[in-house]
C-alpha cells in the first residue's frame, strides 16, 4: 500500500529522533495487542495518534483513557502499559510507577524503559494483553476518536505499510518534504497551483521597465493571491505616479546593490511614497514577500517567491533558526538553492512530472532553476498539508527581533477560521485582536504589545458597524443560538408596522449587510445627511415625478414612514415598488444593482444632480464578521446555500467564483473576497466533531487550550496560580476530557489578584462551570477542588423524615450527599487552596 505522507502528523520533528529499533518494538507490541483483542481500525472505542504537549508520545486510547504506547522525555523512551488497579509492580523490577491509578481504581499505567523490553517474547507480554483487555471492557466510544489516524493502524498491522514508514523515517528532512509533496501530487495533480506559472508568464510578457506609459504597463500585471491587499494598493497608487514608480522599481532591480540593502531601501522608500501619494496611509506593504514576487517573476533563474510562514516552518523542520524580518529572503534563497541542487534535481520522477506539465503549455513560464517548483513544494507542504494551526500574520516589519507576547501573525489572514477550546481560554479576547489586526494592521502593530489591551479594544469599538456610522464600520459581531435562522442571518420576510398597518418586507440579515458593505467601492461622506434632507423635501412637495431610464415611461416617487422610496408607475399597470435606503446607498456607493434598474438609475441621477457628494476612497477595505458560539446554532440551516460561497476560491473575483440568486429578494449574490469570518466555539458545550461536516471543511480550526504558564508569577499565598490551574485541569482530564478543562483567562483580569479576587473567580466562574460539568453530583466537584470548597452533609441524629412505612427508609440514612461551600475570609481561602493542592 501507499502511505499518505501529506498527513500533518509527519510535521512532528521528534518522530525522526527515534531509532528504528524503537519503532519496531512499539509497533510489534501494538500489533499483538490489537490482534488479540480483534480491534479494527473503525472501532469507535479505539484512537491511535501522536501527541506533543509536556511529553512526546505515541498513544493508543481505549474509550477516554490511555491504553498504551510510548513516550520520550529528555532523550529517553518509555513504553507505557495499562494494568489492573491493584497490580503488584514488584513482580517485575523493570517496571516504573510514574503515575497514580486511574480514579476509578480499576486500572493504572505502568512504564518500562524501551531498552528493557525484550520484544514479543517478553514474559511481561501476558500482563500487557490482559491489562489492555480489561481497559477495553470498560471503554465506551473514545473521546479522542477525532485524533485517530487510520494510517497508523495500517502501519501497525500491514508489513508493507510498516516498511514504508521505516523507509520514510530514515530519509533526510528535505527528502521527506519532497516525498510528502509527491504524495499530494498523486492525489491532487497540483491543479490548484499552476496559476503561479501562468502569472509569472504574464508578468514576463508585460513587464517593461522602459515602457513609455509605465502606469498603463503596471495595470496589466496580475498577482492574484500572491500579494496581500496593502501591496496591491501600493501598485494601484503607483499607476497614477508612473515616473516615481519607475524609479522605485529600477532601484529594486539594481543588482549592483546587495540584496538585503535593496530590500530595506525599497521597504523604506515604498512607505515614504505611499505617504506622499495618499496622506494617512503609512505602510506600503512592500515587504520581503511582495518584493520577492517581483524579483522572481522578473528573473526566475536567480530568485524564488517567498512567504514568511513556510520559510519559518521549513527552518524549524530543519532544526535551524530563522532570520529576523528584513534578512530572511537572502537566507531563504540559500535554502531554496540547496533544496534544488541536492534534492529536487536528483528526483527524476518529480522533475519528469513538472517538465511534462510545463513543456506542453505555452501559458506557463519556464522555470530553469526550479525555483517556482521549490516554492510550490514548501508552500503546499508547510502551509497546506502539514499546517495544523493556521493563524493570521500581517506584513513583516524590518525591525530588530521582538519576542512576541502571543502567536505570530502570518502573511495572509485566513479568510474563514474558528477558534475553539474550553471555557476561559480567551477566545473572544483573541477575536478582538485578530479582527483589528486584519482591518487596521498598522494600528495593531503599534499597540499589540501594550499589556492592558485597552488601545486594541478601543480601536475595535471604533470599527464596529453601527447604523449611524455613515458606512465606515468594518467589524460586525453576532452570536449564534438555537433559534437563529437563515432569515436572521442572510435575509427573510419580516413584519413591520407602517402608518398603523402591518406589512411584510424583505429584511437583510447581518451577513448580507456586511457583504454589501464589503462590496462598496468608496465612501460617500455626506450621503446620510443629504438623503435625510431629500426625503423631507419629497414629502413636503407631495412626491417626485421622473421617467424610467431607457423607455422614458413616467413614474411617481413617494416616501413611506420607514424612509424608503415608494415607486408607482403612472400607467398603473404595475404595482408600487419599495426601494430601501440601504439598497439606494449600495447603488450610490458601488453602482451594483440586481433589480429596479429602470427606477433606481433616474432617482440616483436626480440625487446626484441636487447634491454635491463628497467621495473618499476606502482606507481599509477588509471587513470582519465575528460569530461567537458558532457551534450553538444550526449551522447548515443558518448559512444555507452560502456555505459553498465562503470558500476562498469561490469568493467574488476568485478563480472559481460562484454566484447564487437569493430566495427572497431574488438578488444575485456573491461573498466578497475581502470579508473575513472568525468564529468561536466552546468545546465544553459541543465538540468539534458535532459540527456540520461542510463547515469543518471550509474553516481553519485554531485550538486555544488552557495555558497555565501565562499565569507564572501570580500567587495566592504560597501557591502560584499556574500550579493551581494545572492541578484543577489535571483532575478534569481524568474525570472528563480536554474539552472540559478550564482556561487561564479567568485568572488574568488582575495583575496582582488578592484572595477576594480569587474567591470571586471560584464563586462566579469555576464552580458554576463545574456544576454544569458534573450536574447532579457535587461530590465530583469535591474531587477537583477538595474539601475547602465541597463538604459532605451528615444525616442528623434524629430522622428528619415523616413517619411513614417505606422499605427504603433505613437505606436513606446511608445515602451520601455533598454541597458546595465558599470560603468567607482570607484564612479560609488560604486553607481551601492548600487542600485543593494536596492529594
Amino acid at each position: 500500500m501507499k502511505l499518505s505522507f501529506s498527513h500533518p502528523i509527519f510535521n512532528t520533528p521528534w518522530l525522526y529522533d527515534l531509532p528504528l529499533e524503537a519503532w519496531a518494538k512499539a509497533f510489534d507490541l501494538a500489533e499483538v495487542v490489537l490482534r488479540r483483542l480483534a480491534l479494527k481500525a473503525d472501532d469507535p472505542r479505539l484512537a491511535i495518534t501522536f501527541r506533543q504537549d509536556s511529553t512526546e508520545r505515541f498513544v493508543v486510547v481505549f474509550g477516554g483513557k490511555y491504553a498504551g504506547g510510548f513516550y520520550q522525555e529528555n532523550g529517553q523512551v518509555f513504553l507505557r502499559f495499562v494494568v489492573a488497579g491493584d497490580f503488584d509492580l514488584g513482580i517485575d523490577d523493570r517496571l516504573l510507577d510514574l503515575e497514580e491509578p486511574f480514579k476509578d481504581g480499576q486500572t493504572r499505567l505502568v512504564y518500562m524503559a524501551l531498552e528493557d523490553w525484550q520484544g514479543i517474547n517478553d514474559p511481561f507480554l501476558v500482563e500487557v494483553v490482559n491489562g489492555a483487555r480489561l481497559a477495553l471492557s470498560r471503554a465506551g466510544r473514545s473521546n479522542q476518536r477525532k485524533h485517530h489516524v487510520d494510517m497508523l493502524y495500517d502501519v501497525i498491522m500491514d508489513p508493507n505499510a510498516r516498511k514504508e514508514w521505516m523507509d520514510w523515517i530514515v530519509l533526510s528532512p528535505q527528502e521527506r518534504i519532497i516525498a510528502a509533496h509527491k504524495s499530494n501530487l498523486r492525489e491532487s495533480g497540483n491543479k490548484e497551483e499552476w496559476y503561479k506559472w501562468e502569472l509569472a508568464a504574464r508578468f514576463q510578457q508585460h513587464w517593461d521597465l522602459e515602457a513609455p506609459d509605465f502606469g498603463e504597463m503596471l495595470s496589466r500585471l496580475d498577482f492574484s493571491n500572491l500579494l496581500y491587499n496593502q501591496s496591491i494598493s501600493f501598485i494601484n497608487e503607483a499607476r497614477v505616479h508612473p515616473e516615481e514608480a519607475r524609479a522605485y522599481y529600477r532601484a529594486l532591480f539594481d543588482e549592483s546593490v546587495p540584496l538585503d540593502d535593496r530590500l530595506k531601501q525599497c521597504k523604506q522608500h515604498g512607505d515614504a511614497l505611499i505617504q506622499a501619494w495618499h496622506p494617512g496611509w503609512k505602510n506600503a506593504g512592500q515587504d520581503e514577500r511582495c518584493l520577492s514576487v517581483f524579483l522572481s517573476f522578473h528573473d526566475l533563474e536567480h530568485y524564488a517567491p517567498y512567504k514568511a510562514s513556510f520559510y519559518v516552518a521549513y527552518c524549524r523542520y530543519l532544526g535551524i533558526s530563522p532570520k529576523r524580518a528584513g534578512l530572511r529572503y537572502g537566507h531563504y534563497l540559500e535554502l531554496v538553492n540547496d533544496l534544488v541542487a541536492n534534492y529536487i534535481t536528483r528526483d527524476e520522477e518529480l522533475i519528469r512530472f513538472y517538465q511534462e506539465a510545463i513543456s506542453g503549455n505555452e501559458a506557463y513560464a519556464r522555470d530553469p532553476q526550479h525555483h517556482l517548483l521549490a516554492q510550490n513544494i514548501l508552500y503546499t507542504v508547510f502551509d497546506q498539508l502539514w499546517n495544523t494551526s493556521p493563524e493570521d500574520d500581517s506584513e513583516e516589519t524590518f525591525a530588530p527581533d521582538i519576542v512576541p507576547k502571543e502567536e505570530p501573525m502570518h502573511d495572509s489572514p485566513v479568510l474563514n477560521q474558528i477558534l475553539y477550546g474550553p471555557p476561559g481560554t480567551g477566545k473572544t479576547w483573541r477575536t478582538i485582536r485578530q479582527s483589528v489586526a486584519i482591518v487596521d494592521p498598522d494600528y495593531f502593530q503599534k499597540h499589540k504589545d501594550e499589556p492592558d489591551n485597552q488601545a486594541i479594544k478601543k480601536r475595535f469599538d471604533e470599527l464596529l458597524i453601527r447604523p449611524d456610522d455613515g458606512g465606515k464600520g468594518r467589524i460586525a459581531f453576532t452570536t449564534f443560538h438555537q433559534s437563529m435562522s437563515y432569515e436572521d442571518f442572510v435575509e427573510g420576510i419580516k413584519p413591520e408596522a407602517i402608518d398603523g398597518q402591518i406589512t411584510y418586507a424583505i429584511k437583510q440579515g447581518i451577513f448580507r449587510q456586511i457583504c454589501d458593505l464589503a462590496e462598496a467601492k468608496k465612501f460617500i461622506l455626506n450621503f446620510d445627511s443629504h438623503y435625510d434632507e431629500w426625503i423631507v423635501e419629497i414629502q413636503e412637495s407631495e412626491g417626485l415625478d421622473l421617467v424610467t431610464h431607457k423607455l422614458k415611461k413616467p413614474f411617481h416617487v413617494d416616501v413611506n414612514a420607514a424612509g424608503s422610496f415608494v415607486v408607482t408607475p403612472k400607467n398603473g399597470a404595475i404595482s408600487s415598488q419599495v426601494i430601501s435606503r440601504d439598497r439606494f446607498r449600495k447603488y450610490i456607493y458601488s453602482g451594483q444593482i440586481q433589480r429596479s434598474r429602470s427606477y433606481l438609475t433616474p432617482i440616483a441621477e436626480e440625487f446626484r444632480r441636487k447634491f454635491s457628494l463628497v467621495e473618499e476612497p476606502k482606507t481599509y477595505d477588509r471587513f470582519v464578521l465575528i460569530i461567537d458560539e458558532i457551534n450553538r446554532g444550526n449551522v447548515a440551516g443558518i448559512f444555507g446555500e452560502l456555505i459553498t460561497l465562503l470558500e476562498p476560491d469561490k469568493r467574488a473575483g476568485a478563480r472559481n467564483e460562484l454566484t447564487i440568486t437569493l430566495p427572497y429578494s431574488r438578488d444575485v449574490f456573491q461573498v466578497p473576497a475581502n470579508l473575513y469570518v472568525i468564529g468561536t466555539m466552546n468545546t465544553a458545550d459541543r465538540s468539534v466533531e458535532a459540527l456540520d461536516a461542510a463547515l469543518r471543511r471550509r474553516f481553519h480550526f485554531s485550538e486555544m487550550p488552557p495555558k497555565p504558564r501565562l499565569l507564572a508569577g501570580k500567587f495566592i499565598g504560597e501557591y502560584s496560580l499556574e500550579a493551581i490551574l494545572s492541578r484543577i485541569n489535571e483532575r478534569l482530564l481524568w474525570l472528563k476530557d480536554m474539552d472540559h478543562t478550564i482556561g487561564h483567562a479567568w485568572f488574568m483580569e488582575q495583575d496582582a489578584p488578592g484572595w477576594k479576587e480569587i474567591r470571586n473567580v471560584f464563586r462566579d466562574k469555576i464552580i458554576p462551570l463545574l456544576h454544569e460539568y458534573f450536574f447532579g453530583d457535587p461530590g465530583l466537584i469535591g474531587l477537583v477542588l477538595g474539601p475547602g470548597f465541597v463538604k459532605r452533609l451528615e444525616m442528623p441524629g434524629q430522622s428528619p423524615f415523616a413517619s411513614f412505612d417505606h422499605p427504603g427508609r433505613d437505606l436513606v440514612h446511608d445515602k451520601v450527599r455533598y454541597t458546595v461551600i465558599m470560603p468567607e475570609n482570607e484564612e479560609e481561602m488560604t486553607r481551601a487552596i492548600h487542600q485543593l493542592m494536596s492529594n
